[in-house]
């Protein structure tokens, strides 16, 4: 490997050696041979192992190395060095399940910490509450997005919405119960409050 990727810095440019590098990464991790993937990333510097590029690639290396709760430690502890919320949301698509909703839990409680009060963060981390079985949890976020939103009908749809697509119906009421109030000639609310 060493050789090729010598040959590689020789003949080709820096844009086309960055992507021949990240193919030979990902082809190794498709190939299931981990320890040759972690070795080609090493090569990278770490600041670029932390873009939307190469983030893919680390956080599979991570989960199959069971570092990822570790990094998502790290990254609670020192935010300054997380990667950022969008390279996550979008490295995360390659994770199984339980890892996915680690990386997004994070990505959403540090949105809301940060005062990035809007209903896709709320949603989405009241959606993995749910996915974990932690109902009570999931229905104090949407309470709390109702309460502060702009657009609190069109949230409590949404927050309603989620309960029912989850199986809970009967946490939806109480969302679902003031849009029927509201909007009596709405049939769509009336048939799903019944």
């Amino acid at each position: 490997t060493e050789i090729y990727t010598l040959s590689l810095h020789d003949a080709l440019p820096i844009w086309e050696l960055q992507g021949a590098e990240s193919n030979m990464v990902y082809a190794l991790l498709d190939e299931k041979k981990y320890a040759a993937a972690r070795a080609e990333l090493a090569h990278i510097p770490e600041e670029k192992r932390r873009s939307s590029q190469w983030l893919s690639a680390e956080l599979r290396l991570d989960e199959t190395n069971g570092l990822l709760a570790g990094s998502v430690a790290q990254w609670k502890k020192h935010p300054e060095t997380a990667p950022a919320s969008n390279d996550l949301r979008n490295a995360v698509q390659s994770l199984a399940e339980p890892s996915k909703r680690m990386v997004l839990r994070f990505v959403y409680e540090q949105a809301l910490e940060g005062r990035d009060l809007t209903a896709p963060n709320f949603l989405g981390l009241a959606a993995i509450d749910l996915d974990e079985n932690d109902v009570p949890d999931a229905v104090t976020l949407l309470r709390r997005l109702t309460m502060i939103s702009g657009n609190p009908y069109a949230d409590m749809d949404s927050a309603a919405s989620l309960l029912e697509t989850r199986g809970r119906s009967p946490e939806a009421i109480q969302f679902l119960q003031p849009l029927v109030e509201a909007f009596p000639w709405k049939a769509s609310y009336k048939v799903r409050f019944a």
